[in-house]
């Protein structure tokens, strides 16, 4: 996928080594899920990673500041 966007750019006259940033859905899931796609996605040549609270049910600043943190413990 990361590949074929940067043909596209390479065939328009850019920089095919354009940074990608990608979101991180971390409103479901556990620390297993999380590191999997996390790994995934540095594996592809990703330059940034958002991290994604919703649509896990999480109610509350407090429960997504929580499951940030539990982001930051499993990916180290």
């Amino acid at each position: 996928m990361i590949e074929r966007l940067r043909g596209y750019a390479q065939a328009a006259g850019r920089d095919p080594n354009l940074p990608v940033q990608v979101m991180l859905k971390v409103g479901a899931g556990g620390p297993d899920d999380w590191r999997s796609a996390y790994e995934t996605w540095a594996r592809m040549g990703i330059a940034s990673v958002s991290l994604y609270t919703m649509a896990g049910g999480l109610m509350g600043v407090d429960q997504h500041v929580q499951r940030l943190r539990e982001v930051r413990a499993a990916l180290g």
